[in-house]
């Protein structure tokens, strides 16, 4: 059973896990889809992020607190709505899978050149696991001192890195073709619908003077889009538009430039918000997946933690074993697969939620 989060520790849990695929992950793809037109994409995406947050609002009010893979076989049946539960357990551990690497490619690749990657990524996953196996509740309190403090700094170097910013680098805009443009406004698109993650949560308000669901997605949608934003024109503005394209991961490349005065670089910042993000998305993801694998009633998984050590070992062999290295990744898994995730992430949940609602209105015409 999910234990209950309050709408608070949603937030910051939102503050911390969302930002991890805007922040860093999917800077270096939108340059190279739409180049110096990526900033327009985002701004051209967020009021469809903004709607789909308040029709996850919707849906959540209708739920009464089941969680979506059961909602989806309410509403398609055992069958159909089987298979759809099977591409949201997908979903999930497509998620834990970009995030795994993305820790073990980077943390290798700027930091730790001479550390296998496959010991990076055992001993993260370690800590993720230690997560997951004091539970949901337990993750969610952690994240909360942890936003607040991401959030401060990371405030204090965007400021600190204006001075080296040259705005003229974000003109001309709307160079690019239709199919990039495009392309680029899905990829953002799809980083909303990770909010789809709310549905698949027990939520109460816990605190009478909380922010309600509704203020909180508000909330949740805007910092998103400014810290994907953010990036990526300071990426664009620090760097230039051809510097920035190919970099492997922006991001690291803005830190090493910044300086607050009293510390030459921040790149601890740079570590600590990558590996405190992951370890709560990954935590998060791997609760919520392994949630949904008892629906299927496996009989070698009838138990919680054979389902954790499942996903774990899956998880880990897939990016270890299978992806060969970071063009690949950043090529085929990144901008191949993420743009459509939100076929998955937010067509699904948008036809649930037509579903339930006139589920209502036959019921409202009955009494």
């Amino acid at each position: 059973m999910m234990k209950v989060i309050s709408y608070r520790q949603l937030l910051t849990m939102l503050f911390l896990l969302l930002p991890i695929t805007g922040h860093l992950l999917l800077v270096g793809p939108i340059l190279s889809i739409s180049g110096r037109d990526a900033w327009v994409t985002i701004l051209i995406a967020y009021p469809i992020g903004f709607l789909y947050a308040m029709c996850l609002y919707r849906i959540h009010t209708l739920k009464k607190n089941q969680p979506l893979h059961l909602l989806i076989k309410q509403s398609f049946g055992n069958i159909f709505g089987g298979f759809l539960t099977c591409v949201f357990l997908l979903y999930f551990l497509y998620m834990l899978v970009i995030t795994l690497y993305t820790v073990m490619d980077f943390l290798h690749l700027v930091y730790f050149t001479r550390t296998p990657m496959f010991f990076i990524g055992i001993t993260f996953y370690a800590v993720v696991l230690y997560g997951i196996f004091k539970g949901i509740e337990s993750v969610a309190r952690t994240s909360e001192p942890f936003a607040y403090l991401i959030f401060i700094t990371g405030s204090i170097i965007g400021f600190s890195s204006l001075r080296v910013k040259e705005w003229d680098y974000l003109f001309p805009i709307l160079q690019s073709d239709f199919s990039s443009l495009l392309l680029g406004v899905l990829l953002t698109v799809s980083v909303y619908g990770e909010f789809v993650l709310l549905l698949f949560l027990t939520l109460d308000k816990h605190e009478k003077n909380s922010f309600s669901l509704k203020t909180i997605l508000v909330i949740s949608t805007i910092f998103v889009t400014v810290t994907f934003l953010g990036t990526v024109t300071g990426s664009i503005m620090i760097f230039g538009i051809e510097q920035a394209q190919i970099s492997e991961y922006p991001p690291s490349s803005i830190l090493k430039v910044v300086s607050l005065g009293f510390i030459e670089q921040v790149d601890i910042y740079g570590i600590f918000t990558l590996v405190i993000g992951s370890v709560i998305r990954m935590s998060v993801f791997q609760i919520v997946a392994g949630q949904i694998i008892p629906s299927f009633h496996i009989p070698f998984l009838s138990k919680a933690t054979y389902v954790q050590l499942f996903i774990s070992t899956f998880t880990l062999f897939i990016c270890i074993f299978v992806i060969d290295n970071h063009l690949t990744f950043m090529d085929e898994w990144i901008t191949g697969i993420y743009p459509y995730t939100f076929s998955v992430s937010i067509v699904i949940p948008l036809i649930v939620w037509v579903i339930l609602e006139r589920k209502q209105k036959n019921e409202a015409k009955e009494y």
